[in-house]
């Protein structure tokens, strides 16, 4: 079926192991990365595949791999992110289902089901890009993307082949690295990614920081409606209906505060939403400048398009066919490259 997906574009600022105070890594390459990590995950049941321990205070839940299709230039990576149990009906994938076979449901929560949701990623391997994909009828928010930083960098560190793993007891721990040298040194792992952005908007606002004399924060905030809530309102309706869905509210809303920022400051605001910002249109800051008539809004900033494939979209759980997804990317690579290329360095 044609279905419209966002692309939201990021450049692999840093991969791989480094050394202190290094900015180039000792082991990075993305092919041999992508590469490794299938060879890790092959034979695995998806609920083995987390590369990382979660404690109460977390605020990224467990996340899991569930696909990697790759060939010469491009790579997609499809995880399933974890979320607290609800009741009623959630989309699942049971714990036992074997990695590239995923069975996405929507069911009860019961035992051996991961309830959550899919994020995909496409890798530019040449260009050292990655684009989140969602759809983009409001569902962008979740596109995953702070929990395969955490992923990927976890792997690193303790997964892969450059760790020297020591046993005690039943447990391993990693005793050090191999470096280019293949001698034992101490690494540190990474795997972060930043926002392309069109630099016209920005450049606006760091221009002229003095002239900023407001600035803007949107927001959502997601509430899950539980069936007997969802009853309730179709009582208020004035008639009964059957329900054993969950249902997610939306609040949207906009803050502004008279504030002229110094430098620092504004760099320091740009980082944190690069950092924190999400997919959504209600995920924003914005400033108001002097002589303009307009706000100038971050998100505007970002380099981003909308495309309509040809994919198989389970309309149940939203979950999209990761080989139909690749097959249909993999046709469009070079019209997604040329939106991203010109904003590269």
């Amino acid at each position: 079926m044609k279905s419209t997906l966002r692309f939201s574009f990021y450049k692999i600022e840093k991969c791989g192991l480094y050394k202190r105070g290094r900015t180039t890594p000792v082991h990075g390459e993305i092919i041999d990365l992508l590469d490794e990590l299938y060879d890790y995950l092959e034979d695995k049941p998806i609920g083995e595949t987390c590369t990382y321990a979660i404690e109460e205070s977390d605020s990224i839940g467990r996340t899991f791999c569930i696909s990697i299709l790759n060939s010469q230039d491009i790579c997609l990576l499809v995880t399933w992110n974890e979320v607290k149990n609800e009741n009623g009906k959630i989309s699942t994938i049971p714990n036992n289902t074997k990695f590239g076979s995923p069975k996405v449901g929507s069911s009860n929560i019961g035992i051996g089901l991961i309830p959550g949701y899919a994020s995909y990623f496409i890798f530019f391997k040449r260009t050292r890009v990655l684009a989140t994909i969602s759809e983009s009828n409001g569902s962008e928010r979740r596109n995953g993307k702070q929990a395969l930083e955490k992923y990927i960098t976890e792997f690193l560190s303790k997964v892969s082949s450059f760790s020297i793993k020591k046993r005690q007891g039943s447990l391993f721990n990693i005793d050090g690295y191999i470096d280019e040298k293949n001698t034992k040194t101490n690494l540190n792992s990474y795997f972060k990614v930043k926002a392309i952005r069109k630099s016209y908007d920005i450049d606006k606002i760091l221009s002229n920081p003095e002239n900023i004399n407001r600035i803007h924060r949107k927001n959502r905030i997601l509430h899950t409606t539980s069936v007997e809530e969802k009853l309730n309102f179709f009582n208020l309706l004035g008639f009964k209906k059957k329900s054993s869905t969950l249902v997610e509210n939306e609040l949207n809303y906009h803050l502004n505060v008279d504030f002229k920022p110094n430098e620092d400051e504004l760099l320091e605001i740009i980082a944190n939403w690069e950092n924190s910002q999400g997919e959504s249109k209600w995920d924003n800051v914005g400033f108001s400048v002097g002589g303009e008539s307009s706000i100038i809004w971050l998100n505007n900033s970002l380099v981003k398009s909308d495309l309509k494939l040809d994919i198989n979209l389970d309309e149940e759980t939203g979950f999209i066919e990761p080989k139909s997804l690749f097959e249909e990317v993999s046709k469009k690579k070079l019209n997604l490259e040329g939106i991203f290329s010109a904003f590269i360095k």
